[in-house]
């Protein structure tokens, strides 16, 4: 599929060039006929000749207003509390009885 970006790239580029509709290739026309077409409109033809007639019917409505992009990013929702794990339990801190290589007066006596 086409990005907006160059989407609306190709068909200004297709605009541009000096060939006339009846010289379109099947994938040029059908670039037209999306960029003009809007959701109520009938499906489109499957043959070339009926997309040329439905692309002259549609082209003089006019370009579609291009949609901005983002310039910034949408607010952070909050989390819900049930997502959020439970507190855990801390972990054990090291002990100096418990230290390891030390020697202590039991471990000695055994």
């Amino acid at each position: 599929r086409f990005s907006q970006h160059s989407y609306v790239h190709s068909n200004r580029a297709l605009k541009n060039k000096s060939i006339s509709p009846e010289a379109w290739t099947v994938p040029q026309l059908n670039l037209m006929l999306r960029w003009y077409r809007r959701p109520e409109d009938a499906p489109l033809p499957t043959k070339k000749a009926e997309r040329l007639v439905r692309y002259y019917e549609i082209c003089a409505r006019g370009d579609p207003p291009i949609p901005d992009l983002l310039t910034e990013l949408p607010p952070k929702r909050a989390v819900p509390t049930f997502f959020l794990p439970a507190s855990l339990p801390l972990l054990p801190t090291p002990s100096i009885e418990s230290a390891p290589g030390e020697c202590t007066s039991t471990a000695a006596a055994k």
